[in-house]
């Protein structure tokens, strides 16, 4: 094709694909765990979900591993292990509201602190993951945007699909455990489905902020806060 035609397809697409891609998985992400948690605070960034995801690519940068399923999936595991993190951290604390938040900030600090040493000991891990730290859509490719594109479809497919059990859960264990809920089981599908949402995004977009944040406030004042509706919105 023509030289407009390459950049159209291999340059713009990308692109224009990532930031929605992107913007539709941590929008929702945060609003999931805005719900889980039963905290209007808490978001992938604030949490450490995206300080995971993060890290675990800057592990794989270090390795050498940069296929796109590989990073994908390490940002996966990488995010949902600093959930976990979190969930037992703030289990510690008394699992209150406030314990939750402080227990994501640690973890996200030590995270950080982590990334930072990894890109210390290996100068060449910190040219790779730079995109990565800064957060941008400049070097996407559809190399690394395919995985990263079929994660994301799959799990806002299964968020959508659960919107009702998460209505549910955000009214309490005691509450949705009476309605025939199991909610420990159903909390940690969804932190791994916000988790995977998280880390298949930063896989290519890097460590995008507030996003998860305030999309799920804004669209609430519009929507209320009913999840069947509230979710597919926060995604668009």
């Amino acid at each position: 094709g023509t030289a407009a035609g390459r950049i159209f397809l291999y340059v713009r697409l990308p692109r224009t694909a990532g930031c929605l891609l992107a913007g539709a998985a941590l929008s929702t992400a945060g609003c999931v765990i805005q719900h889980v948690l039963a905290n209007p605070l808490a978001s992938p960034n604030i949490i450490g979900v995206n300080a995971g995801a993060g890290l675990a690519v800057t592990v794989c940068c270090a390795m050498g591993a940069l296929s796109g399923w590989v990073i994908a999936g390490a940002a996966f595991f990488g995010a949902f292990g600093s959930v976990l993190l979190v969930t037992l951290a703030a289990r510690g604390a008394g699992a209150s509201r406030t314990g939750v938040i402080l227990s994501g900030v640690a973890v996200n600090a030590f995270l950080g602190a982590v990334s930072d040493a990894v890109t210390d000991l290996m100068p060449d891990a910190a040219v790779m993951s730079s995109d990565f730290r800064v957060g941008g859509f400049a070097n996407v490719v559809p190399a690394r945007l395919l995985p990263a594109a079929v994660l994301i479809v799959l799990a806002l497919g299964a968020v959508f699909a659960l919107s009702s059990e998460l209505e549910v859960l955000s009214l309490g264990d005691d509450t949705s455990g009476s309605l025939g809920l199991d909610p420990q089981r159903m909390r940690t599908v969804f932190l791994a489905l916000a988790a995977l949402l998280c880390g298949a995004a930063v896989s290519f977009a890097g460590l995008l902020g507030f996003v998860g944040l305030i999309v799920p406030h804004a669209v609430r004042r519009l929507a209320g806060n009913e999840c069947s509706r509230l979710l597919p919105l926060c995604a668009l």
